[in-house]
């Protein structure tokens, strides 16, 4: 019973990292702090805690952690971004660009 207690805490508390590194990430997206250090702290404690675990899953669980993290963070962090989404941006400038130019006064016509 113990035993699982121990793992019902642990996974609370892992449960809690990854809203913090959430929460951190979406802070600092929003401007709201600009110094990463305090998101790569985080995420070094995280890695250190879970690296002493006695935990036979602790590598598992930490790639899980990590990896998520990646795929929520990946696009605000590192500035990456879907293929299709870059695709999508260069139609609707061009899209844009088209509007302006025709929206344009013409040369050579009067103003009222």
């Amino acid at each position: 019973s113990a035993t699982a207690d121990t793992e019902s805490e642990r996974k609370e508390r892992l449960t809690k990292r990854r809203t913090m590194l959430r929460l951190l990430t979406e802070l600092l997206v929003a401007g709201v702090y600009t110094d990463g250090s305090i998101l790569v702290s985080a995420l070094k404690d995280l890695i250190a805690q879970e690296s002493q675990s006695q935990q036979l899953d602790a590598g598992a669980t930490l790639f899980s952690i990590i990896s998520g993290f990646v795929k929520y963070a990946a696009d605000d962090l590192l500035n990456l971004r879907p293929q299709w989404q870059i695709e999508a941006d260069a139609v609707l400038e061009e899209f844009q660009k088209r509007k302006a130019e025709k929206d344009a006064p013409q040369e050579g016509t009067a103003a009222a």
